[in-house]
């Protein structure tokens, strides 16, 4: 395998853009859970034969980069629209695996600045139940808005929760199909400055084996539900997208996506996806097989379809890679250490440091760490202790005694 081709479809609508940061970084979206299940599902198997490495279009201008520890954690995505860097994500991760803190970089003004920072929580079954989103505006963290999640005694989330300032903004009612158990609609309402009133809503309709065909979108308007639009997707005999067509609400095509070529020797289940909630993509689909080539299609300032890019993805076999547990060297001195330590090779970088005990706690966090500087750890007790460091330029820990 060589190439794997994604989209990264544009949703009908964007959650909670009032708690993303004012810098032009990534957005988030809770539509179309369906296929964000599958990628977490798809992320959490084991025993893969390859995993995704990287993509670019044709043009070359936007790429995106995926970097991966030991354990085939995602511990870093890297960015690119202009051709160059211009967005990082760094992940840490829970002992249990779970993805625990999101940082966001964003070259700004020549030099990397860490401008978000998204935290999660999770209930007693393990299901993602908080959200919490922080900004970062001329060095001061401020508190951007928290999502809270709700689910039924199977695990399918049934309510998710936009609170700001104590506000509540968003708020998002799922419904299953009561025989099959498929997601079938999703109902959102919006603040209107005194309350919440019904906004939009997004009804899915499948084929019996759960995959599917398409999503229709509508709005509110004086009481009633006016058409807003639709995604559909059309599937091969073996059970792969060819193609996917975004329609607008006068049901004229705006976008298109055509997969040319699947890799049919590579079944979706031997490829490692990589995953984190932010992400809208790569987009699996209900895909059998990895695809190679998408041929992206959108409407031009003339109002007509044209053929805009490739998109080409790139895989690695997992047999033979020197994986490490980070893709950053560091070291601390010194270590042991009573009263001090110095993280060294953050080549005049700033990070986020978390200290660890051996139960798995977090004991001491700091952010914006200025390369070089001092970290008082007199209040730590004698013991062994985890550095987790992320970095603009990815992840690293680094073990640490206390005597």
């Amino acid at each position: 395998m060589k190439h794997i081709v994604f989209f990264a479809l544009a949703c009908a609508m964007v959650a909670g853009a009032a708690a993303q940061p004012s810098q032009p970084v990534r957005r988030v979206s809770e539509t179309l859970n369906h296929h964000n299940c599958h990628m977490e599902q798809l992320a959490a198997k084991q025993n893969y034969r390859y995993r995704l490495k990287s993509f670019t279009t044709r043009d070359g201008l936007e790429f995106t980069d995926y970097f991966y520890n030991s354990s085939q954690q995602l511990v870093a995505v890297k960015d690119s629209l202009v051709g160059e860097y211009s967005v990082i994500d760094s992940l840490t991760y829970t002992d249990r695996g779970q993805i625990e803190t999101l940082s966001g970089w964003q070259l700004l003004d020549g030099r990397w600045q860490n401008v978000y920072r998204i935290q999660y929580g999770y209930n007693g079954q393990g299901l993602l139940a908080t959200r919490t989103n922080y900004n970062n505006f001329d060095g001061d963290w401020v508190l951007g808005g928290v999502y809270e999640y709700t689910y039924d005694g199977n695990g399918k989330k049934v309510l998710s929760q936009l609170t700001m300032n104590g506000i509540v903004f968003q708020k998002v009612e799922y419904d299953y199909d009561s025989i099959n158990g498929y997601l079938s609609t999703e109902t959102w309402y919006n603040y209107n400055g005194g309350g919440l009133e019904p906004s939009d809503l997004m009804i899915y309709t499948y084929q019996n084996d759960r995959v599917m065909l398409r999503v229709d979108a509508a709005w509110s308007s004086a009481g009633r539900w006016d058409p807003n639009g639709l995604h559909s997707y059309d599937y091969n005999a073996d059970g792969d997208c060819v193609k996917h067509q975004h329609l607008d609400a006068l049901n004229a095509e705006v976008e298109r996506s055509v997969y040319v070529f699947y890799d049919m020797e590579t079944p979706l289940t031997e490829v490692l996806m990589p995953w984190h909630p932010e992400m809208s993509r790569p987009y699996t689909y209900s895909n059998v097989h990895a695809y190679d080539l998408e041929e992206w299609h959108s409407v031009g300032n003339d109002r007509q379809l044209h053929h805009i890019t490739d998109y080409l993805y790139e895989y690695e076999e997992m047999v033979g890679i020197d994986a490490t547990a980070d893709n950053v060297r560091l070291t601390v001195s010194p270590n042991p250490a009573h009263d001090y330590i110095v993280i060294d090779g953050m080549e005049g970088e700033m990070c986020h440091l978390q200290v660890v005990d051996v139960m798995g706690r977090e004991v001491m966090t700091l952010d914006n760490l200025p390369a070089g500087q001092r970290v008082d750890i007199r209040a730590l007790p004698a013991g062994h202790y985890v550095l987790r460091v992320t970095l603009a330029k990815g992840f690293a820990t680094v073990k640490m005694v206390v005597e």
